[in-house]
């Protein structure tokens, strides 16, 4: 039952970053935060096929490129650091923007905003502590990207069509 279990959570994991994963980059690429290639959709599926094949050749380097515990290591770490500031935005937003409509309200906000905060951090500080070399090359991997991602901004920003 828990292998049957594992299987499903891997399969919906799977299906949500299949969804998300290329739509994420194509949504960035379409607002010109990213290099315009990706906001290209195929013309019959109307699908964002460039960010779809880059993220599966991006996958399968990283599939080939170590173990299943090294690559967790890698992308656990820089998500739940993401994570971390996405929930810490939603703060800082609510305060330098009190007025603004909220259309929901979070359950228990803002300890259980911070609560979460806690938890990421956690997982951020064990990942360090216990598997610093494949966290720092994760952090490595995090800070390669950014000159790609400061030359891709400044591409689309000076030629914005």
């Amino acid at each position: 039952m828990i292998i049957i279990g594992i299987m499903c959570s891997t399969f919906g994991t799977t299906n949500g970053m299949l969804l998300s994963g290329p739509r994420s980059i194509y949504a960035a690429s379409a607002d010109g935060t990213f290099l315009k290639k990706f906001a290209r959709v195929h013309p019959t599926y109307r699908t964002p096929s460039t960010a779809i094949l880059t993220l599966g050749i991006w996958g399968a380097i990283l599939t080939l490129s170590g173990t299943y515990e090294q690559i967790t290591a890698y992308v656990v770490f820089g998500s739940w650091g993401f994570y971390a500031l996405t929930a810490v935005s939603v703060i800082v937003l609510r305060r330098k923007m009190p007025d603004v409509p909220r259309p929901y309200r979070a359950w228990a906000y803002p300890y259980a905003t911070l609560f979460f905060v806690a938890i990421a951090g956690w997982f951020i500080v064990n990942t360090l502590v216990e598997d610093t070399r494949n966290a720092i090359i994760g952090i490595g991997l995090l800070v390669i990207s950014l000159p790609f991602y400061m030359a891709a901004i400044r591409k689309s920003r000076s030629n914005p069509a």
